[in-house]
């Protein structure tokens, strides 16, 4: 099932043709590494998916109720309040929800039975929507991309640019997205953040179209390598090494 289909799209930044007519879908589930030379069109087409800027020609078909998730190259963080709070506010329909049922809980004794019946559909919805775990893997996603216990209490505006990065990721990955469009997610990430976040990606079921330089993530992580080259797309299916060889190999029978 295709999340996203790009139908001969072309794209032009001034009088540039980043895009030529290029065709591209993605899939239910599958992983995406995206690559290419610096001025390529990678971040182009990432914002093509996600729909911040239009094709000149061509079109852009999006499944109905599709929910994207975009971590930008340069993101930028708009939440208030501290790290654990700005976390929790990727789950806001549960928070909620959460609240909603707090408030109803005092109203229960002698309740009419209209009511009894609201709170217990409510609490069903909130239990299949993750309620009563959304707390503690927020808090597992923050650990894993390195922010202690002592962290969750800093307040925004003390962040460090690479912090504001770390947690902004952390807000995008704890979204419940059914594609998540990210761009160099490795920045200021450490080598065990960044194993945290390979092992976070292949064991979800969700889709993911990744812009990276790791040549680890590339080969552990994702399941197509998409290369941008010469205004077009080159796609493989396997990893970033199967797909160096196999593109020596091309160069070497031309």
């Amino acid at each position: 099932m295709s999340l996203i289909r790009l139908i001969s799209v072309t794209k032009r930044l001034g009088v540039q043709t980043v895009l030529d007519r290029i065709d591209f879908r993605i899939e239910a589930g599958e992983r995406v590494g995206l690559i290419g030379q610096n001025g390529s069109g990678k971040t182009t087409l990432l914002r093509l998916l996600v729909g911040e800027c239009e094709p000149d020609s061509g079109s852009v078909e999006r499944m109905r109720g599709v929910r994207v998730a975009y971590l930008p190259q340069t993101p930028v963080l708009d939440a208030l309040g501290n790290v654990y709070e700005a976390a929790l506010s990727a789950n806001k329909e549960l928070l909620d929800l959460e609240k909603r049922l707090e408030s109803m809980t005092t109203e229960l004794d002698n309740a009419e039975p209209s009511l009894i019946h609201e709170f217990d559909l409510l609490q069903e919805m909130f239990s299949q929507k993750g309620g009563f775990i959304f707390r503690s893997k927020t808090t597992q996603v923050l650990a894993g991309l390195g922010f202690s216990e002592a962290d969750f209490q800093l307040p925004i505006y003390a962040l460090s640019g690479g912090q504001r990065t770390r947690l902004l990721l952390a807000i995008i990955l704890l979204s419940e997205a059914d594609l998540y469009l990210m761009d160099e997610p490795e920045n200021h990430l450490d080598l065990e953040a960044r194993e945290w976040l390979e092992n976070f990606i292949t064991s979800s079921e969700k889709a993911f179209v990744i812009v990276s330089h790791d040549r680890r993530m590339l080969n552990h992580a994702v399941t197509r390598i998409v290369e941008v080259d010469n205004s077009g797309l080159k796609s493989f299916s396997g990893s970033f090494d199967a797909y160096q060889d196999w593109k020596r190999l091309v160069v070497e029978q031309q």
